[in-house]
């Protein structure tokens, strides 16, 4: 699969099949039609087995949300490796962190319904997915 790398660089340098986490992080777009991104989305996360440990996050977009998704994943690994300057990581283990929740899901506002949609966490990682396959796209 993809592969991702973390880089804590000011300037940072791009490499065919990787992306530096400042990219990832601040200038992604998910492969999502131009209507559903402007839509205002809340991600909905569990991250342990306790209720109390349910939150969510709101963001203008989806791409946005999208984004803030990798973003949590990122801030995790630095936590866990506080010693590494630079970190790489496949998007299988984006996938496997995101199992790992006890629930991840996304509401995006319709206009038309004047309502959120629901969207599961297997559509969060199809569109994960094509998020980071955009990023990818432009480095080739």
């Amino acid at each position: 699969m993809s592969l991702v790398s973390l880089q804590y660089v000011a300037a940072p340098k791009i490499a065919l099949g990787k992306l530096p986490c400042t990219l990832l992080s601040h200038t992604s777009r998910c492969e999502t039609t131009a209507q559903e991104d402007k839509r205002h989305t809340i991600v909905l996360l569990q991250t342990g087995r306790d209720k109390s440990s349910r939150t969510f996050s709101d963001f203008d977009s989806t791409a946005d949300a999208l984004t803030g998704i990798c973003s949590m994943y990122e801030k995790l690994l630095r936590e866990l490796n506080p010693h590494l300057a630079e970190m790489t990581y496949e998007l299988d283990d984006l996938f496997a962190y995101l199992d790992r929740l006890p629930e991840v899901s996304m509401l995006i506002y319709d206009p038309s319904l004047d309502a959120y949609t629901p969207h599961t966490r297997a559509w969060v990682k199809k569109a994960a997915l094509a998020q980071l396959q955009g990023l990818a796209a432009p480095m080739r």
